[in-house]
């Protein structure tokens, strides 16, 4: 099946063709294919996390049949309501309790080794498979499973320790020629010389430690440096410290000064040689250009490199006695763009497949993650070149050799490392220069944004055309690590044109950590959506709901990642907001990310999606955002509401124009202040609403401050719903989507503009505001007829009409034929719905001239019937359904009956419309005491009938062209529904077909 091909939301997460497909090599039909089948392995996963979902699925569908997970005594403060999600679809045989993944300190990491390796040899596990955790990069477990005879999924313990180590990566970088960040990468061994400065007293040392040590190389006239190192790795091997933790603070402090002195103006990072995911780093501010005595304010600015050295080792827990407590030195490059290259290999050949640019992080934690391929960069080359945007291009080029650069440099080294599954070599990219940071020897977390951009052809040496392809690194990691060095090496093949990924965290709107939210429910992923989410959304198979998720923040804050593909990226990336945009994550006290990505997405959709951001500025674009938020506190939305209503209303001349006037204002204030709220409320999704619609309007900030609209704000305010989440869908509570009624309106007025533009033949909102500006008829409409359109688009000649720029009705003699009404549900979301008052006026501007009085009478009895028709199925509706809520009460099913509150909530589809408990649901205003004792007082229809025009909204209903009957009735059914209060927005509970037109 191709990513192309429609599947339902439901099975989108389990059967997704980006990542999900057969891998079974051994019903392959090439016997050279065959040949690497990986059914026999048999695999520990040690991690947790969306990767631990990620590789059994892989695993399963290589058709490796035994594979075991191990969950730590810290998932049951994670999982308090349930099990792990991936337990769900474990084998309890194949579940192992341990204490802790990897242990808190070295004495535990050690006993957490030994107690893996019992568990592969108790239940035949032949290797591990460590993800992205810690575990994944620690040379001495992945030596410790060598000598025990277990394989591992992942680089070599000699991998780790040549690429792994960032002091030698470094030193391999430098021989291979590419290019490092400037620094010092051996605090280590100048601490070991400044105790023991020449080749004897390194002999002399080993000697009195008892060293295994190759005496040539503490021989006389042996290279210093070198011996310094042989030293120190054997201390290592031998649990022995030779400095102590201040004498080494005490050495970076020089280090770090004499960097300070040769860079001013500069700071320093200091990186554990073991740490990751922004772990084990502290940055150093340095000293002023020009600053007086330099070598005095160099040491003066490094007498903090002490106390961040204590701290980097106890956070990568490397403090112990023997650990290697190496730190590296480097100039911190200010203004630069984080890119990494995904490397494959077999210990022989080394791959690049292309890379990716993580430079959107916060507090050193990635955010957002794009690809970068060649291909993709030349093409977007191409397109700048064609449409005359020259200095894109060569900005493009610019990153297109850059981009080549790393990948050939990438390949180098690993070759040189001997590199023999997947790792990432990471760099940081200043304009047109780069420099080498450090490899990260395991899979990344954002490996998805490789595998969706290249797929692995592997081919017979002896056959081209016998190949197989490989979709997952996983998988190809699990291939090596079970065949080795009999793969060929493959070629590169291009599945799509960009990938993007978002990181779904558990933090709030300052992206602080945000643990302790329960996810009640999670809306299903949508086409071209990957949702690696460690099984959150993995349903119970029995009742085939959302089992509730607690985010207590154990190890992380991530949520899931979310990721997505198209054929450039700017399609990609619009992918991407799409799935954010309709996602929805409800429960209690849930914080989550979601609405900054969002945001962000935009800004960058607004502007290039090939745009260059450092990796600092998320932190500015927050401060903005703050500053956004700050200024819409200030703004009152009701009282807003209130002087423009009484400007208008002071406009509109006599008193039944005012009166009409101010009947179209309150039918508006539903459909323009929710929307409007809903955007105050949120500063990012304020920010995505001004990125996406930052060309559709001009403020005149030397004049009035005024704000010029370039397009139809009729239509802005439909894509402000859309944007919102909140374009209508008839099985959504009214809480989350477009009110009908509103949404009816919302269709008038686009159909109006719609004919109008039609009628006129203009193209554009500039032209068509412009032709409404002019009192003269155009061809095709005589003065009446021009004059009420005008007045329908807001621009009322004699006071006698209130506007259709307010969702008022169509102008009399611009009538539209009636829809056949059909199903509340047979309409498409977004539309108006047939039989509606929206629909019924949203084909207005058909033609001149007005029908017979009596064929507007029979139109409106055939409303009245087919109103009446409708409540009453409603509320049958509503009766069985309140029934099915109170079967499942006593099941105790808590999510169906959140879904059924939802149902019965919803206003116009359900019997309890007042939807308590409902965030976004207006207030409503009861009768007064002495109307509602009148109401329920009066036998008579003439009583009921005065008790419900007594309430100001039924008079209302008059304008509408209700009769008394009608009206009667109306008030009848709703004070026996309400409990004798009526509604205080005017056509929420009314049923659709007794709206006028």
């Amino acid at each position: 099946m191709s990513s192309g091909e429609h599947l339902e939301s439901a099975d989108w997460y389990a059967q997704n063709p980006y990542i999900h497909r057969e891998r079974r090599l051994a019903q392959h039909p090439s016997a050279w294919a065959r040949g690497f089948a990986c059914g026999d392995v048999r695999p520990l996963i040690v991690c947790r996390g969306p990767v631990r979902k990620e590789a059994q699925d892989v695993f399963r569908e290589m058709g490796i049949t035994a594979c075991g997970i191990l969950v730590s005594d810290k998932d049951s403060i994670v999982y308090t309501r349930a099990l792990a999600p991936e337990i769900r679809t474990t084998h309890g045989a194949h579940v192992h309790q341990v204490r802790d993944y990897a242990g808190s300190t070295k004495t535990e990491r050690v006993e957490r080794v030994a107690e893996i390796i019992g568990l592969c040899r108790a239940h035949g596990y032949t290797h591990v498979f460590a993800g992205y955790g810690f575990m994944a990069e620690d040379e001495e477990f992945v030596r410790a499973l060598e000598h025990a005879g277990v394989g591992f999924i992942g680089p070599r313990a000699a991998v780790h320790q040549a690429a792994g180590r960032k002091d030698e990566a470094k030193r391999t970088a430098l021989a291979e020629r590419v290019s490092v960040t400037p620094g010092i990468s051996n605090a280590t061994a100048r601490c070991l010389l400044r105790k023991h400065p020449d080749v004897a007293a390194l002999r002399a040392v080993a000697a009195a430690h008892a060293l295994a040590i190759d005496p040539a190389v503490v021989a006389p006239g042996a290279d210093l440096p070198a011996a310094a190192d042989a030293v120190l790795e054997a201390s290592y091997a031998s649990r022995v410290d030779l400095f102590t933790v201040d004498e080494l603070g005490e050495e970076i402090a020089r280090c770090a000064a004499e960097l300070f002195v040769a860079n001013p103006g500069s700071r320093v990072r200091l990186k554990a040689i073991g740490g990751g995911g922004g772990k084990g780093q502290r940055i150093l501010d340095g000293v002023a250009v020009g600053a007086g005595d330099l070598a005095v304010a160099a040491a003066s600015a490094a007498e903090r490199a002490p106390k961040a050295v204590r701290e980097i080792l106890a956070e990568v827990k490397a403090g112990g006695v023997g650990d290697n407590k190496n730190i590296l030195l480097e100039l911190n490059v200010e203004q630069t763009r984080h890119n990494e290259i995904q490397l494959l290999g077999n210990g022989e050949w080394c791959v690049a497949l292309g890379g990716r640019d993580c430079s959107l992080q916060m507090h050193e934690q990635k955010l957002l993650e794009v690809s970068i391929t060649t291909e993709a960069l030349e093409a977007e080359v191409a397109k700048a070149r064609a449409a005359g945007r020259e200095a894109k291009a060569q900005a493009l080029e610019t990153d297109l050799a850059t981009l080549r650069e790393m990948e050939t440099e990438a390949e180098r080294f690993g070759r040189a490392v001997g590199l023999n599954s997947a790792s990432t070599f990471e760099c940081i990219v200043e304009g047109a220069r780069h420099y080498f940071m450090e490899v990260n020897t395991r899979i990344q977390v954002e490996h998805r944004v490789t595998e969706l951009c290249y797929a692995l052809r592997f081919a017979n040496p002896a056959d081209p055309t016998d190949f197989f392809e490989v979709w997952s690194l996983i998988e190809a990691m699990a291939i090596i690590a079970r065949h080795d060095a009999r793969l060929p090496r493959p070629t590169r093949v291009r599945r799509e044109g960009a990938a993007i990924e978002a990181r779904l965290n558990a933090t709030n709107r300052s992206l602080s950590p945000h643990a302790g939210g329960v996810i009640h429910s999670w809306s299903d992923p949508i086409e071209h959506e990957v949702r690696d989410d460690q099984g959150i959304c993995v349903k119970n198979p029995d009742t085939g709901v959302f089992v509730r998720y607690r985010l207590a923040g154990a190890y992380d804050s991530n949520i899931a990642l979310l990721v997505t593909a198209g054929d450039d990226r700017a399609q990609a990336f619009g992918r991407l907001s799409e799935v954010l945009r309709r996602a929805k994550l409800r429960g209690a006290d849930l914080q989550t990310n979601l609405e900054f990505q969002y945001g962000l997405l935009e800004w960058f959709r607004a502007r290039d999606v090939y745009a260059r951001p450092t990796t600092r500025f998320v932190v500015p674009y927050l401060t903005l955002l703050s500053m956004l938020a700050e200024e819409v506190q200030h703004i009152d939305l009701e009282q807003a509401w209130k002087l423009v209503a009484a400007a208008r209303e002071a406009g509109a001349g006599d008193a039944a124009a005012k009166d009409a006037m101010r009947h179209v204002v309150a039918r508006q204030e539903t459909l323009v202040l929710r929307p409007l709220a809903a955007l105050f409320g949120n500063p990012h999704v304020l920010s995505a609403w001004l990125s996406a619609h930052r060309g559709r309007y001009v403020i005149d900030r030397e004049g009035s401050a005024r704000v010029r609209w370039v397009d139809n704000p009729i239509e802005v305010l439909r894509d402000t719903y859309a944007l919102l989440n909140m374009d209508y869908r008839s099985d959504e509570p009214a809480a989350l989507v477009i009110w009908d009624h509103d949404h009816a309106l919302l269709g008038v007025a686009l159909g109006f503009y719609e004919r109008l533009a039609a009628r006129l033949g203009v193209r554009g909102w500039a032209a068509i505001a412009a032709r409404l500006d002019d009192l003269t008829a155009p061809a095709g409409f005589d003065d009446a007829l021009w004059a009420r359109t005008r007045s329908s688009h807001g621009l009322p000649e004699r006071g006698d009409a209130a506007g259709l720029r307010g969702a008022r009705g169509r102008p009399r003699g611009l009538r539209g034929a009636v829809a056949r009404r059909r199903p509340h549900g047979d309409h498409p979301p977004g539309a108006a719905r047939p039989g509606g008052a929206g629909a019924r006026e949203a084909g207005a501007l058909a033609a001149a001239g007005g029908e017979p009085g009596h064929a507007r009478r029979r139109q409106r009895r055939h409303v009245l019937r087919a109103g009446v028709a409708r409540q009453a199925s409603v509320r049958a509706q509503g009766i069985a359904l309140q029934g099915r809520r109170s079967a499942l009460h006593d099941r105790g099913d808590e999510d169906v009956q959140h879904r059924l509150r939802g149902l019965l909530g919803h206003r116009g589809r359900g019997v309890d419309v007042r939807r308590r408990g409902h965030r976004g649901a207006p207030r409503r205003a009861p009768l007064p005491r002495a109307r509602r004792r009148a109401a329920r007082g009066g036998r008579s229809r003439g009583g009921r009938q005065a008790a419900g025009d007594a309430h100001p909204q039924l008079r209302r209903r008059r304008a509408h062209g209700l009769n008394a009957t009608a009206r009667a009735r109306w008030a009848r059914r709703t004070i026996r529904a309400k409990g004798n209060s009526l509604p205080f927005r005017p056509d929420r509970s009314m049923p659709t077909g007794l709206r006028a037109a």
